[in-house]
């Protein structure tokens, strides 16, 4: 299901057309070590950040022919 945006500045943004330009870090990681992601979500030229929004995080399993799991929801 999909949700509504949590405010209007973004739904004004995406309404308007703006592409989405997402990106985020690649991690190596020593096994057994924490992990952290850090990832950037904004649309358009401009790169308006999403601010205030819930998020669905997920990651690749065994790239690059595995499956996408779900870490959860984040704001």
């Amino acid at each position: 299901a999909v949700t509504p945006w949590l405010r209007s500045r973004s739904r004004l943004v995406v309404a308007g057309g703006a592409k989405p330009y997402h990106r985020a870090h690649d991690v190596l990681v020593k096994v057994g070590c924490a992990q952290v992601l850090q990832a950037k979500f904004s649309y358009g030229s401009v790169y308006s950040e999403l601010v205030g929004e819930k998020v669905e995080v997920s990651v690749l399993t065994d790239p690059p022919h595995g499956k996408w799991k779900s870490l959860g929801t984040v704001m």
